[in-house]
């Protein structure tokens, strides 16, 4: 069980805590105003303003017979997550098919901590863990929005691709959009 669970909002252990764009506490160890894991990354970068955390009521037919979110949903909301991340960046995936990139999973993991259950509304905190113009691995921070209880933890890998299966250097080829990923104002 990670340091985080059990811990509301109201709680003094997270009195001063870093809090997201709806006024909830950010989970232990990240920051709404850090898209990577590099200390002060955004503001290096220009950017100040905060990522925010993508929200996900659950849906009866996310859960099980035991009235729990099956754990093949948190992948899906991941997912989720990771297009409003994109779109927030100012690069909807539409867009990115669109100039001929091709952005597939090369791999993915999730970590459970607790429970979820029907109507719950999680919220997903999405970081960039590392990025070198070719391979993006982003971490997820899936908490319950009322009480921020951890529910789990995810990582993602995507390449960039042609539609050919080409690897792209996004740097090289799309600077636009190697700037956003890296925190960067796009002209």
């Amino acid at each position: 069980m990670g340091d985080y669970e059990g811990k509301t909002g109201n709680s003094p252990e997270l009195a001063g805590q870093n809090r997201n764009s709806q006024g909830q506490p950010c989970p232990t160890g990240s920051s709404p105003e850090r898209a990577c894991p590099t200390e002060n990354f955004r503001e290096l970068a220009g950017r100040t303003e905060a990522m925010p955390d993508y929200e996900h009521q659950a849906k009866y037919y996310e859960t099980d017979q035991m009235g729990i979110i099956h754990h093949s949903n948190y992948i899906r909301w991941m997912e989720e997550a990771r297009m409003e991340y994109l779109s927030v960046i100012g690069f909807p995936m539409e867009k990115i098919e669109a100039l001929g990139i091709v952005s597939p999973v090369v791999s993915v993991s999730c970590e459970y901590k607790r429970s979820t259950r029907l109507n719950e509304r999680i919220c997903i905190h999405v970081e960039i863990q590392s990025y070198n113009g070719v391979k993006l691995v982003l971490s997820y921070r899936m908490y319950e929005k009322e009480s921020g209880e951890l529910r789990a933890l995810g990582t993602s890998s995507h390449c960039f691709t042609t539609r050919d299966g080409k690897l792209l250097s996004l740097k090289k080829k799309y600077p636009e959009l190697h700037a956003a990923l890296c925190g960067e104002e796009v002209q």
